[in-house]
């Protein structure tokens, strides 16, 4: 009974909703709970967003509707605009289910914002801090990347926090690595460009030295950056 009264809160005003779940979290540390209803919030936000046509949102609209009356098996590598992004095509199946191009954009911030939310809230539950020592962590972390970049383009930046999600259960909750690499596979098959801090993950023990490793980095986010180049490129030459 309680979590409907909370949502209902939620709907009413997702402002509102964001108060409950900083609350109910600093009273109860409800961490699951309060990122969930945290995400739901941002999630209702971004559904009453209307974007401009220019937006690469419109982009994924028109990929949805190729996903509306085929099977999950033929799904994947059915995207116009892109390939290898498995499961980017996974996610435009499911939202094609709804019939609903606003559910897209809030699917998007929904998945960013829960797990993002619960990262904090969990390292605070995990070490015990007060809510003075939480707060500026919270609001830092959803504020770093606006939310019509969460919302709009939802690829590239659901890519790199599920990445962080992946990393922060492997370093803080102890988890495996092959939960880890699972995770950090679905990433890479929902957006290429988090592929660079893989490769440094992966040579991060064969690197001591810090200055060979920052290099290292550098050169492949130099050689990811050219070919990410090239490809807009050949995406605006795409007509839509």
């Amino acid at each position: 009974m309680y979590i409907f009264v909370v949502m209902a809160f939620v709907l009413i005003s997702p402002v509102i909703g964001i108060v409950i779940s900083v609350l109910l979290f600093a009273q109860k540390h409800f961490s699951r709970l309060s990122a969930i209803i945290f995400g739901t919030s941002m999630a209702l936000m971004m559904y009453c967003y209307i974007p401009d046509s220019g937006n690469d949102i419109f982009r994924h609209f028109i990929s949805m509707n190729s996903y509306k009356n085929i099977p999950l098996w033929q799904c994947f590598g059915n995207s116009t605009f892109q390939s290898g992004v498995f499961t980017w095509d996974l996610w435009l199946w499911v939202m094609a289910r709804f019939n609903n191009m606003q559910l897209l954009q809030a699917s998007g911030a929904f998945v960013a914002y829960t797990m993002l939310t619960w990262m904090i809230f969990d390292y605070a539950c995990l070490n015990c801090l007060k809510m003075k020592q939480w707060i500026t962590t919270l609001l830092i972390g959803v504020t770093i990347v606006p939310i019509l970049d969460i919302g709009i383009g939802i690829r590239y930046a659901n890519a790199f926090i599920i990445a962080g999600y992946a990393f922060y259960r492997h370093y803080i909750k102890n988890i495996g690595i092959i939960q880890t690499i699972c995770v950090l596979l679905a990433a890479v098959f929902l957006h290429h460009a988090i592929i660079p801090i893989i490769v440094a993950w992966v040579a991060l023990p064969f690197f001591p030295n810090t200055r060979e490793y920052v290099r290292l980095q550098q050169w492949c986010y130099y050689l990811y950056s050219r070919g990410m180049c090239r490809q807009f490129a050949l995406d605006q030459q795409t007509p839509l």
